[in-house]
């Protein structure tokens, strides 16, 4: 996708746009596809395990069917009064009669037309089919294997028994429904029941005309009593040893699907076998609960939908093999019609993007690109009633106007350019009257010189006007010098400039010799606050300044300093000494009305040189990466003037800060001074 998109991008609109459909078309058309044919895998895996899960419900049904009206009039043959009666009394004639007559009735009934009696007393064997000569008698012997069954039935006790077993007498195999009789005393006589041929069971049970599905029947061993390998079914019952015969596990070809299967049966059992104080705590197991399973059985992956019959003690297994009874293929039809859609819609919005959009957008295209080599002698007709058509209608406006304004574009720029350099001049007169207004509120190098034994003044405002400035004031006590640092730059910082200075020389009228840097700054402070109350509408615009301001009182040869912001440096002895100004901003509405100022007096010495700056010197940006000089930076060059005399540290410093600065601009005024106040000694 990364190199498609630069590459559709070089292409014009129209194979873009076309491009960008076919391309939509076949990732959405692919992941259709996809998405299609994961969706109908996993449908045809639920349809196959719900297919399944029905199948297995309706042959449990139909096992059911077959198995409870002849179980049922199993175990009313063995609560028969006539037929107890007579294996109580064998061998009396007159018990005889009436027994096998009552049999007779039954036998009618049977599904077979067959029924045995068994008698624990004597050992007699009697069964009647219509395979037999009526009613025949043998006399069962505990040690012969076709006989096991009889004495395992009265042993285990059970009152209702279902097996699958061969017959020595009938020399056939049979399904047997064994019920256990019952004297009114409760002791076994025996037991008695129904027979069913083994071919019409299996298929009743587990023969299926659909391809791909298969049922077979176990018991809770896991022995298979049905199969459609009837080989199989007739191997298990001719077996004398429970380890020859072949169950249910030995079919499946994985020891996992083995371990599942248990557990499978496990469950199913154990939710149906509850005692009566557990049914009264709980639900009674869902007789329809059917687990299925994906297991590999006889080499064949199949879908397995295990049930139990608890009347029987069985499990009905149904198997449905994988892309028998559903397939994906089924369903490919409806995917060539996804496709086939697909296609027509993508098809239509080409068309329709080509007629409506593109046709129109490339003649438009056409158009400008023919005023853009100068021919203006462009007409488009904009037929559509849409957002085209009406750009394409203003396109053809503008191309009018500019005819026409061509026509008359050197005269129009030459009228313009006039204008433009007159409006210039006019206001960069007033700017450079501005400056000689600003120059004249800052002190002359004369007024300076009577009071100063030495300076230094480095100005240099960031536009022809800015917001620092010098004040000098000279007082009958001595004099007061300031560098201040007003808000903004340019003709807004000038206009702040005048302002501040109008203060400072108001406060320094009010003044006398008691009042202090910290009260005058005070007084300065409010005077401003006053000026800039502003309007409502204005009071967004905040002003102020800060300010290095230093008194020298000439009596005691001290110099009094005190800082809103701005420090005060000196060299003295040969070290560079700092005062910083007390952080607080003056002339803003947000500052308190009286701050707290600190004033610090210095005795003056006639080797102390003293330096004001405005910040503009600390965010001096130079070096690689055009970080601002800042105090460490700046201390470097002071402390470098200690053997320079102070009328000569001006060109050093400026070429110290101009070898800092290198290429980068600057970002804001700059004000440096350095001076050493007159003393009395060399007034003298």
């Amino acid at each position: 996708m990364k190199v498609f998109l630069p590459h559709i991008l070089t292409l014009s609109l129209r194979r873009s746009f076309l491009t960008a459909i076919v391309v939509l078309y076949v990732v959405t058309t692919a992941a259709s596809v996809y998405v299609f044919v994961r969706t109908i895998g996993a449908v045809a895996s639920e349809y196959v395990e719900r297919f399944s899960v029905s199948q297995n419900l309706l042959e449990r049904n139909r096992i059911l069917a077959i198995i409870d009206r002849d179980a049922t009039l199993s175990l009313k043959l063995a609560d028969d009064p006539a037929v107890k009666a007579w294996m109580v009394n064998e061998e009396d004639e007159s018990f005889r009669e009436p027994a096998l007559a009552q049999l007779e009735s039954y036998r009618k009934l049977f599904r077979d037309h067959s029924y045995f009696v068994a008698i624990a007393d004597g050992l007699s064997y009697y069964i009647n089919t219509p395979e037999t000569e009526g009613t025949e008698r043998t006399v069962m012997d505990p040690d012969a294997p076709h006989d096991r069954w009889f004495f395992a039935t009265l042993e285990s006790e059970r009152d209702f028994w279902i097996n699958v077993d061969y017959n020595i007498y009938l020399n056939e195999i049979r399904v047997w429904i064994n019920s256990l009789v019952r004297d009114t005393d409760g002791s076994l006589l025996g037991a008695a029941g129904t027979g069913m041929d083994l071919t019409g069971f299996l298929d009743a049970l587990v023969e299926h005309e659909a391809p791909g599905i298969s049922t077979i029947i176990v018991n809770v061993d896991g022995q298979i009593l049905a199969h459609r390998d009837r080989a199989l079914i007739e191997h298990n019952a001719r077996v004398t040893e429970d380890e020859d015969r072949i169950d249910l596990y030995t079919l499946l070809s994985r020891a996992e699907d083995v371990n599942a299967m248990r557990q499978a049966s496990v469950a199913l059992r154990d939710g149906h076998q509850q005692t009566d104080a557990e049914a009264a705590d709980r639900e009674v197991a869902d007789p329809e609960a059917v687990e299925t399973l994906t297991v590999v059985l006889e080499g064949k992956t199949v879908t397995a939908a295990l049930g139990y019959i608890p009347e029987l003690e069985w499990y009905n297994l149904v198997l449905v093999e994988e892309g028998q009874v559903i397939r994906p293929s089924d369903f490919y039809p409806l995917l060539r019609v996804v496709v086939i859609s697909l296609l027509s819609v993508a098809a239509a919005v080409a068309l329709l993007l080509n007629r409506l959009v593109l046709a129109p957008l490339g003649r438009l295209d056409r158009a400008a690109q023919q005023v853009a080599s100068g021919d203006y002698e462009v007409h488009l007709e904009g037929e559509q009633a849409n957002e085209i058509g009406r750009v394409t209608k203003s396109f053809s406006s503008m191309t009018e106007k500019i005819r026409d304004y061509t026509a008359n574009l050197e005269q129009m720029v030459a009228e313009r350019t006039h204008e433009l350099r007159e409006s210039q001049d006019r206001v960069m007169e007033s700017i450079r009257y501005g400056k000689m207004i600003q120059a004249s509120i800052m002190p002359s190098e004369s007024e300076m010189q009577r009071h100063l034994s030495g300076s230094f003044v480095l100005h240099q405002p960031l536009d022809i006007v800015g917001g620092d400035f010098l004040y000098f004031r000279p007082l009958p006590d001595g004099f007061c010098i300031a560098v201040v640092d007003c808000t903004g730059h340019g003709v807004p910082g000038a206009f702040m400039t005048m302002l501040v200075s109008a203060a400072l020389n108001r406060v320094m009228e009010t003044s006398d010799r008691s009042t202090g840097t910290d009260d005058m700054l005070r007084q300065l402070h409010a005077y401003v606050q006053d000026s800039l109350r502003g309007a409502e509408d204005t009071r967004h615009l905040d002003n102020g300044f800060d300010i290095a301001l230093c008194r020298f009182l000439k009596e005691t040869q001290e110099l009094e300093f005190s800082g809103a912001g701005l420090p005060l440096l000196y060299l003295e002895n040969g070290t560079l000494q700092r005062i910083e100004g007390t952080r607080v901003r003056l002339g803003f509405r947000s500052t308190e009305r009286s701050p707290d100022i600190a004033r610090q007096r210095l005795t003056a010495n006639a080797d102390s040189v003293y330096y004001l700056l405005s910040d503009g010197v600390l965010d001096l940006p130079g070096g690689e990466k055009g970080f601002g000089l800042g105090s460490k930076g700046l201390e470097r060059v002071l402390s470098g003037l200690q053997d320079t005399p102070l009328t000569e540290q001006l060109p050093v410093v400026q070429a110290e800060l101009r070898r800092y600065q290198g290429e980068w601009k600057l970002r804001d005024d700059i004000v440096l001074l350095g001076f050493s106040p007159q003393l009395q000694e060399e007034e003298k």
